[in-house]
């Protein structure tokens, strides 16, 4: 038979055995609830604020290439006329691009490459509205192309026969 003193031990153990357990769900189940409480109000108005930037970064680029692709100069000359070069490049620098360029509606661009099989591109083509790219990696870094179409009279440079479309 056991003694009295083994029995209390025992007796002991179990309480703070189930009280510390009772203690330990207790306090997991209100540090989730204020967890997710303290989420709820730094991580959705933190996460708005930034789709909010990104949004008016992406209106800016957007704004720059319609503009560029309003602009005479690149509804009149082929995308590998050298008249079109500085123009472009300061395009790029004044906005951050890494590069900007002008494609005809083949898909030929002024870097030698076809675009004709890329997503992007026939997109772009195919609705006559501007178009961005899913993120891909370059080798070096992610990026993600914007193409907006050049729309000469009301309608696209590709209706009217000129073929010409901007890509960045």
């Amino acid at each position: 038979m056991k003694s009295i003193k083994a029995k209390i031990l025992v007796s002991m153990l179990l309480v703070v055995l189930v009280g510390s357990i009772l203690i330990g769900v207790i306090t997991a189940l209100l540090n989730a609830s204020g967890i997710d409480t303290l989420m709820a109000k730094t991580v959705g108005p933190a996460a708005q604020m930034a789709a909010n930037a990104v949004q008016w970064r992406m209106d800016n680029y957007w704004t720059a290439l319609q503009e560029a692709a309003a602009s005479d100069i690149f509804q009149e000359l082929d995308p590998d006329a050298p008249e079109l070069v500085p123009v472009r490049d300061d395009i790029a620098m004044r906005n951050g691009f890494l590069y900007t360029g002008k494609m005809d509606a083949d898909g030929f661009s002024s870097t030698g490459y076809n675009y004709a099989e890329e997503e992007y591109f026939q997109k772009c083509k195919e609705s006559m509205k501007p178009y961005i790219s899913d993120i891909m990696n370059d080798g070096e870094q992610m990026i993600f192309l914007l193409e907006v179409p050049i729309i000469v009279e009301g309608k696209s440079a590709y209706d009217s026969g000129r073929n010409r479309f901007w890509q960045l």
